[in-house]
């Protein structure tokens, strides 16, 4: 092992730098379910990576996509595959992953995702730059149809502590983070007892275990646009992972962060699961009565009373306005609801009075 020596713009050594002979290898850990075409798009991805000391470690969650006969096929050294019997979910495989990965660091990808071939250049040059201490490296995501930077975390963040953001309620893109293999074992991986929001537990747990974090101030990840079935889009398995996941992390946040913090996180459920309720609705997946059941499930999991106001905001949205669903009728929320009933109102009203239904059941919405 070398050294590399850093000096500062005025000639002064600042830091010596360990350089191995060869690139540190990095394990990219892909858990798919049942999504062929997917995941087949994922694995000839990362494979452009023009960072070249990788494996690429596919995980089949329990199905038997024809995948593994795929990457049979490529007769590449770098792909390594295996199957659950059954599915275990999510962080069962990824933790699978991490069992068998070789890597010295580990990178997540989403079989619906899709990196910019220079992503984990950019986060290895990043990494170099701190070595003592347990730090993880994400990146921007960017949409692809809009060719826009959607950054999470806005900030321009260079080596701050994770429990900073995070239990202030911010969020980390899917897909962007890289890590050391010794570290995410440290804190024993994914929690395989969560139906899902396995990201934020995990970097929960990191933030709780005293992690560091860069973001590359870069966009490298994008979705890859889909109609196939996807868990958070799954209502009653989505209510259930958030009730395991508030649960879980509650008493801890509120203890040592405060209440204020913890309803910033509850926040970030909010729009997203009314939207998907209100998608469904839309969709005609699930009646009004249905709809307004997983409402009062989700409150009663966050633990917020539904008041009078609320229960008629819910009524009218569902009844008149299916979009208004989307902002939480919630307690602490009015303004935010006022405010945006206001604005949509004006644009409406003519399609309200050519369109309004005739007098609805009140007992049939609320029963």
């Amino acid at each position: 092992m070398g050294f590399q020596i850093v000096v500062s713009k005025r000639g002064y050594f600042k830091e010596a730098i360990p350089v191995n002979s060869k690139p540190p290898l990095v394990s990219i850990i892909m858990p798919t379910y049942d999504r062929y075409d997917l995941a087949r798009g994922a694995l000839s991805n990362v494979c452009q990576q023009t960072y070249n000391d990788i494996e690429i470690i596919v995980i089949e969650d329990g199905s038997n996509s024809g995948i593994e006969n795929y990457i049979i096929q490529l007769n590449d050294k770098r792909f390594k595959y295996y199957r659950h019997s059954k599915r275990k979910g999510l962080a069962a495989a990824r933790n699978t992953g991490i069992k068998m990965s070789r890597g010295i660091y580990v990178a997540f990808i989403d079989d619906d995702d899709r990196w910019v071939k220079e992503k984990l250049k950019h986060q290895m040059e990043i990494n170099r730059k701190d070595l003592n201490r347990k730090c993880m490296i994400f990146c921007n995501i960017y949409d692809g149809k809009k060719k826009e930077s959607l950054s999470i975390i806005n900030d321009n963040v260079e080596l701050k502590l994770m429990s900073e953001y995070i239990f202030r309620g911010y969020l980390i893109p899917s897909s962007s983070m890289l890590v050391s293999h010794k570290d995410i074992v440290s804190i024993g991986g994914f929690s395989e007892d969560l139906t899902n929001c396995i990201d934020h537990d995990i970097w929960m747990k990191m933030a709780k275990a005293g992690f560091y974090m860069i973001k590359v101030n870069r966009s490298l990840v994008y979705n890859k646009k889909h109609d196939q079935s996807r868990m958070v889009t799954r209502i009653e398995e989505r209510l259930r992972g958030i009730n395991e996941f508030f649960r879980k992390w509650k008493s801890y946040v509120s203890e040592n962060y405060g209440l204020e913090n913890w309803y910033l996180i509850i926040d970030k459920y909010d729009d997203a699961t009314l939207y998907i309720i209100k998608s469904h609705l839309s969709e005609g997946k699930i009646s009004k009565n249905k709809a307004y059941y997983y409402i009062k499930i989700y409150f009663e999991i966050t633990e917020i009373p539904i008041g009078v106001i609320d229960k008629l905001f819910i009524i009218i949205g569902l009844c008149f306005f299916p979009l208004f669903i989307l902002y939480s009728p919630v307690t602490r929320k009015y303004n935010v609801i006022l405010v945006k009933f206001s604005q949509k109102i004006n644009n409406r009203l003519k399609l309200l009075i050519q369109g309004m239904p005739k007098f609805f059941n009140k007992r049939e919405i609320i029963s």
